[in-house]
């Protein structure tokens, strides 16, 4: 795995030295990734909220939606079931703001765990529904648009 972050984390000296605050977002979120991915929730966490902290858009944009998404999964990944309820219901709130409906879909689906988890099976259970119907609900919506027209 080291292999794989080095080309990242010379891609985020770069940015670093050129003020790209932005693609230091991106990329510090693609280390955490992988941190995450190998089981370092420490260092994985450090990135996501550095990615955070470092972006410079608008505050209702999808990166830092996902970011706190992803900061959430990592939460429930350690046990931290209310810091992720808290941290997916931030990042869920960022991305409905926009039309990625594919990282809606993971946030409602995360957050839907989480609360099972937690004991709200209930709500739990809804939102993953909900999660399941998002993409299928969109589609239609799509087709419906362009049936009208025609």
């Amino acid at each position: 795995m080291k292999t794989a972050l080095e080309p990242l984390k010379q891609a985020l000296r770069y940015f670093r030295e050129n003020n790209m605050a932005n693609e230091m977002s991106v990329t510090l979120l693609r280390i955490g990734e992988i941190y995450s991915l190998l089981n370092q929730a420490t260092l994985a966490h450090t990135y996501y909220q550095d990615a955070f902290d470092q972006y410079r858009g608008n505050t209702g944009d999808r990166l830092l939606g996902v970011i706190k998404t992803r900061i959430g999964a990592l939460s429930l990944k350690t046990g931290s079931v209310d810091q992720a309820i808290r941290a997916i219901n931030e990042g869920l709130e960022l991305l409905l703001s926009t039309s990625d409906v594919g990282a809606i879909a993971e946030a409602k689906m995360l957050l839907g765990r989480a609360l099972v988890e937690n004991g709200d099976t209930a709500k739990g259970r809804e939102l993953l529904q909900e999660a399941m119907q998002l993409p299928i609900h969109r589609v239609r919506q799509k087709w419906s648009k362009k049936a009208d027209s025609l």
